[in-house]
């Protein structure tokens, strides 16, 4: 059973909503929560929420990435596929991102043959990303942590 980070009791305690997804993301659920759509005041509140969760989901585009790749050591076609199953709305430009934490020395790639095509960069973890990540997750729990009991003394 995965971890569930329901973001319409942490983030939205005081807001009526109803749940309109849940997604997995590594070892995590999420749901997502938005106000009913016939209150212009709830929906002006539900665009602000939602650009501050697309901040927040940019935020955590890179641990997502290290997650993905933790266990299946992917190539970048299906890191975007698994991160857009687990909800998170990627586009094909992680390039990029993969080149910045090869850079930073936390994945490494190794290019092997494929039957479909050329060759393909698969991705892995090096020791320092697999560190990084696990910090990551411990600060994630930290601040459900916090998210779910400031305030509620």
């Amino acid at each position: 059973m995965s971890p569930q980070i329901d973001i319409s009791r942490t983030l939205f305690s005081d807001v009526p909503t109803r749940t309109l997804d849940t997604a997995t993301i590594g070892p995590y659920q999420v749901q997502a929560a938005i106000a009913p759509v016939h209150d212009e005041a709830a929906n002006a509140a539900v665009m602000e929420v939602d650009t501050k969760l697309a901040t927040l989901r940019r935020s955590v585009l890179e641990p997502l990435v290290l997650a993905t790749i933790e266990p299946t050591h992917p190539y970048a076609a299906e890191i975007v596929t698994a991160l857009r199953d687990g909800g998170i709305p990627v586009q094909e430009g992680t390039y990029p991102l993969l080149a910045k934490l090869r850079r930073d020395g936390l994945v490494e790639h190794e290019w092997r043959e494929s039957a479909a095509g050329p060759p393909r960069e698969y991705f892995t973890l090096t020791d320092a990303g697999r560190a990084q990540l696990a910090e990551f997750r411990d600060y994630w729990a930290e601040l459900t942590r916090m998210i779910e009991t400031i305030g509620r003394w």
